[in-house]
């Protein structure tokens, strides 16, 4: 008798509950939404720092004033010169003679950007390990392949910070490895909108060969990867933020910031050979913030470093007096 007391209760309760559907927020609403919030916390970013907002049209004329002045400042007297300028939230540029050229170590501001991407990603940690070998030991820039033994082991972030501070190319080389080879950057280029770029080889070295190609890349691509990543539209402010504090280690100050006074912060990527003198700066005035990319080719070193400091120089002056306005 108790048996069926207990099926009859079982049935009553089941026949008198009722099912709730609860919504379920879809992969593609969830994403929206933290887009949004996400520009509504960079734009708050970017209001409490107070920057001056300059309309299409002032824009448009600042811009003629630099071009006169980079035609009077900037040229060398012999060489082959590329620039690009804008302000970070500019719709309009100023570009000069853009074309595929030889980046030198640039090149590394695009290394660390794939490798940080793919921390976000969950595909690297920052705390992962890589030794250094044969295969990714090379000449020149850096310290760590004559400082330390093969078999030397180095985190990730670590290697990044020899590679954006000292400019280290077995640094640079064991970044390489790990993010997959220069095909990883090469495949993520489109996903940039680098139009003109190409990864070809990796720093040579006692045992590292010359790639399939030259490494190439232009003022342009170089200048529109930077405005995303100060605008924190790359990878988002977390990760966009770690790359402008590995920007900030950069211990080669002698270009465009060589002459710049204390209130001007700068984040910049050098890059040196024989006859070619390169940097890639954001730079933030008090008021603003602005990038500036300067390539030259075939020609005098030492020239164009006092060139580009005085140029570098004046723009700022030129900037913080518009600012002002």
């Amino acid at each position: 008798m108790k048996y069926w007391i207990l099926i009859l209760c079982i049935f009553l309760f089941s026949s008198c509950t009722t099912s709730v559907q609860v919504p379920v927020e879809t992969k593609g609403e969830k994403a929206e939404t933290t887009e949004k919030e996400q520009r509504k916390e960079d734009e708050k970013i970017f209001e409490e720092k107070k920057y001056k907002k300059f309309s299409k049209e002032e824009q448009k004329e600042l811009l003629e004033e630099i071009e006169v002045l980079a035609q009077e400042e900037l040229l060398p007297s012999y060489g082959i010169l590329s620039y690009y300028f804008s302000g970070v939230d500019w719709e309009e540029e100023l570009i000069y003679n853009d074309f595929q050229q030889e980046p030198a170590s640039v090149m590394k501001i695009y290394l660390m950007a794939e490798s940080m991407e793919q921390v976000k990603e969950g595909r690297l940690s920052l705390e992962d390990t890589f030794v250094m070998d044969w295969n990714n030991m090379a000449d020149d820039a850096g310290v760590i392949a004559y400082e330390s033994s093969l078999g030397a082991e180095y985190r990730l972030k670590e290697l990044q910070e020899y590679m954006m501070s000292i400019s280290d190319n077995t640094a640079s080389n064991m970044i390489i490895d790990a993010i997959g080879g220069l095909e990883a950057v090469n495949k993520r280029k489109e996903e940039w909108g680098l139009e003109n770029t190409v990864f070809g080889t990796k720093y040579i070295g006692p045992g590292v060969a010359p790639g399939f190609d030259y490494n190439t890349t232009t003022t342009t691509d170089v200048g529109r990867l930077l405005k995303r990543i100060a605008n924190f539209q790359l990878l988002g402010p977390e990760y966009d933020q770690k790359m402008l504090d590995l920007m900030a280690k950069n211990e080669n100050w002698e270009k465009i910031p060589g002459l710049f006074p204390e209130e001007i912060k700068v984040y910049n990527k050098t890059g040196e050979l024989d006859a070619l003198e390169h940097d890639a700066a954001i730079i933030e005035t008090p008021k603003g913030r602005y990038v500036l990319v300067i390539f030259l080719s075939r020609g005098d070193n030492g020239e164009f470093v006092q060139r580009m400091q005085d140029f570098s120089l004046e723009l700022v002056n030129l900037l913080q007096k518009e600012e002002r306005k």
